[in-house]
């Protein structure tokens, strides 16, 4: 997975269950640190609705340090997203390359009628068939906020890919109150990881926050690959 939740009673016990239409807009800010190199980025992150049941994820990445050298542009992804109650369908997906190659940008779209994904991924032409229920890797943080605001815990996520839709098994960690710039926060701890896979994320979700991600950190087996650190989130449109 290239990019970014627990048993029901345990959400229970944390807080109030919420409702799927609790699914807010939001900002936040990261910075990611990445193994041997330390800080590599600092990134910003929005939800904002645009109309009945639209919404628009948008993330901007800037690099930091030695990764400036390697990717001196700004990384911005953008889903476009229909949310009901029933669950979060992307539309599209976009995904610049940081170092402004082509060849590595992402530009796909869902097609919900003909069940079909099309697009270019990476310099490769995309045409493949859609089942219900995928996600991207930028749509996957909103659908897992919106199913667990639900009361709804999921196990299994399938995730495009350009090679093949991919399954993945998510699972309850643990719970850790974390010391943020917001203060402290409580957040129930998630894991997910492919079948056969060395590598999984772990997310720690707050619900006091709509279940946001506020720390996210891959592994290989038990090293550190990279991690995601919340700087600042505020839920709510921003102010005009």
């Amino acid at each position: 997975m290239r990019s970014f939740c627990i048993p029901l009673a345990s959400l229970l016990l944390l807080a109030p269950l919420a409702q799927a239409d609790d699914l807010q807009p939001f900002q936040a800010s990261y910075t990611m640190t990445y193994s041997g190199l330390g800080e590599v980025m600092s990134s910003s992150v929005t939800l904002t609705q645009t109309g009945p049941d639209q919404w628009d994820y948008k993330s901007v990445g800037r690099p930091h340090g030695l990764a400036s050298l390697i990717a001196p542009k700004e990384a911005i992804t953008e889903s476009h997203l229909h949310i009901t109650a029933s669950g979060v369908q992307p539309l599209s997906y976009r995904q610049d390359d940081a170092a402004g190659r082509d060849s590595r940008a992402i530009n796909i779209q869902y097609d919900w009628t003909n069940n079909k994904i099309t697009g270019k991924d990476s310099g490769q032409n995309i045409d493949m068939a859609l089942k219900p229920g995928v996600q991207d890797d930028s749509s996957l943080q909103i659908a897992l906020m919106h199913d667990l605001l639900a009361g709804k815990v999921p196990t299994t996520v399938s995730i495009y890919d350009k090679s093949g839709i991919r399954d993945y098994q998510f699972s309850q960690t643990g719970n850790e109150t974390l010391h943020t710039p917001m203060g402290d926060i409580a957040t129930v701890i998630y894991k997910s990881q492919r079948a056969t896979s060395p590598r999984y994320n772990l997310y720690w979700c707050a619900p006091s926050l709509g279940f946001l991600p506020l720390k996210v950190e891959q592994k290989r087996l038990n090293d550190e690959v990279w991690t995601l650190t919340a700087t600042a989130a505020k839920r709510g449109a921003p102010s005009p």
